[in-house]
């Protein structure tokens, strides 16, 4: 059973909007795929998201959404979705594949004989499918020998490019808790600690202050580990003259805010300096170069050009800006082959990395284009750091 602010009207809203778009593409329906890693597909529509196992949802040209469990969760299934029809199927079974001799199991065959009334599927669109698993895929394959197939992701990114009043309300609770956790953690962290220990210090931060879990494993690095985009936390102890760099993803009610920043301990190398500067003036920048109306190419390239006359181009992995919503990175992307105009309603990560050799540094937050600019949803300490 879900809470909060979002409402079984609104998840039953979104599978009418999906449906009417099968109808436009002439489909006879979609088919939505969704693991314990990327649960937003599924809990998009329903709230449920599985754990250890797949899920899956089919929405018909008409007639009712169907959800897709694996063997085991149906308690679970019975407890959040709000779409309380669905099927236990093998193919979404846990990876260690267990037969479950002993627990009823529907198939695609019959699934789909029954779907538009009885007269079944013969044109499926596929959301999901750069995670899909290919025994599920091979299910479907199966099941419908004379079907077409489509790769149909795209019908799903239009719906969660713009995010509903109460959707921006979610992520807004989400950003503050990120703000909160990391304060309660930065009190905390300190030299002659592993990054094990910090990072556990960001984790009780976010979830004593109502985080329903964390959007990626919350990460501290430290030393020349801070240069990798994506990180993993080690034993390694964090010392005094290096950079510390923590990044978190807050999760409420399925929604995702980033929050990443920098702490230093001791004197600063005026090289590091000079980093942390040069990005935080470019975060700033992508801050009051996103607004309605322009075009996200030419963010990106006023960023990476500010980046480039300060000696630092090389230093840019990707631009300064990705969506984000259930997902801590999701569609649209701002960089600088991109091809479309910003909006309002579009949420986003303001993510400014920047990779040296020896050391790197990050500042993300989460952010919502309004009519005239952006609502920054936290701005907590967006400066160099130095304990």
């Amino acid at each position: 059973m879900h809470t909060n602010m979002l409402t079984d009207r609104d998840y039953h809203k979104r599978i009418q909007i999906i449906q009417q778009k099968v109808r436009d593409k002439g489909l006879d329906g979609v088919f939505i795929f969704a693991n314990e890693a990327e649960p937003a597909n599924v809990r998009y529509f329903t709230n449920y998201r599985p754990v250890f196992e797949a899920a899956g949802i089919i929405i018909p040209r008409t007639g009712d959404a169907l959800l897709l469990i694996g063997p085991e969760t149906e308690a679970l299934a019975r407890e959040h979705s709000v779409i309380k029809d669905y099927k236990k199927l093998l193919e979404f079974r846990e990876s260690s594949d267990p037969d479950y001799p002993d627990i009823k199991q529907d198939t695609f065959n019959d699934i789909f004989k029954e779907m538009n009334n009885g007269e079944g599927i013969k044109l499926l669109g596929l959301i999901g499918t750069n995670i899909m698993s290919v025994q599920v895929y091979e299910g479907i394959k199966n099941a419908l020998p004379e079907a077409t197939l489509f790769k149909e992701d795209g019908l799903l990114r239009e719906m969660r490019m713009f995010k509903s009043p109460e959707e921006l309300l979610i992520l807004q609770k989400a950003a503050g808790i990120a703000g909160k956790g990391f304060e309660y953690a930065m009190n905390r962290i300190k030299p002659g600690m592993t990054e094990f220990q910090a990072s556990a210090e960001c984790m009780y931060g976010v979830y004593s202050h109502g985080a329903e879990g964390t959007g990626f494993a919350i990460w501290c690095v430290s030393g020349k580990a801070t240069n990798q985009a994506i990180g993993i936390s080690t034993r390694k102890v964090i010392r005094k003259g290096e950079i510390v760099q923590i990044s978190m993803g807050v999760m409420v009610e399925g929604y995702v805010s980033s929050f990443g920043r920098v702490l230093f301990f001791g004197p600063m190398d005026p090289e590091v300096k000079r980093l942390l500067k040069t990005g935080l003036t470019a975060n700033a920048m992508t801050h009051d170069l996103i607004r309605p109306g322009v075009n996200a190419s030419d963010v990106a390239v006023q960023v990476y050009d500010y980046i480039s006359d300060q000696g630092m181009g090389d230093h840019v992995v990707y631009g300064p800006a990705h969506g984000i919503g259930m997902m801590e990175c999701e569609y649209p992307f701002i960089e600088t082959t991109s091809q479309f105009i910003i909006e309002e309603g579009m949420t986003f990560a303001v993510d400014t990395f920047l990779a040296a050799p020896r050391y790197g540094m990050r500042f993300e937050d989460t952010v919502a284009v309004t009519g005239n600019g952006v609502n920054q949803f936290c701005n907590f300490r967006r400066e160099i750091i130095n304990l």
